[in-house]
């Protein structure tokens, strides 16, 4: 059970003018309660803090990474694309050279 008492002020601790008692102070064992009550949300507030720290931490190094990463796969793209080129102009050159040997075994067939 969780101990409530309103915030007083010096001037409410004392009796009043007319002679009739004003709020009473909180007890010991009342400031010692909301003291532990208050030690244990700013303990809850920290360890929410620090896991929102390490959240943000992993967010910052997987945006880095993948900011990293696309000019690495466009350079892998670009590298693919070469590649390819200089495939189809081989394949086209054999293409080319084999209609020629195969003419050539024409022409010496016919001979």
């Amino acid at each position: 059970m969780m101990a409530t008492f309103r915030r007083t002020r010096r001037a409410d601790l004392t009796p009043s003018a007319s002679g009739g008692q004003g709020p009473r102070a909180p007890t010991r064992e009342e400031v010692d309660a909301e003291l532990a009550q208050t030690q244990q949300k700013l303990a809850a507030i920290l360890r929410e803090k620090e896991e929102k720290e390490r959240e943000r931490a992993g967010l910052e190094k997987r945006g880095a990474a993948r900011w990293n990463f696309r000019p690495a796969r466009q350079e892998m793209v670009q590298h693919l694309t070469r590649g390819l080129g200089l495939l189809e102009e081989a394949e086209f050159s054999a293409r080319r050279d084999a209609e020629q040997m195969s003419k050539a075994l024409l022409i010496c067939a016919a001979r």
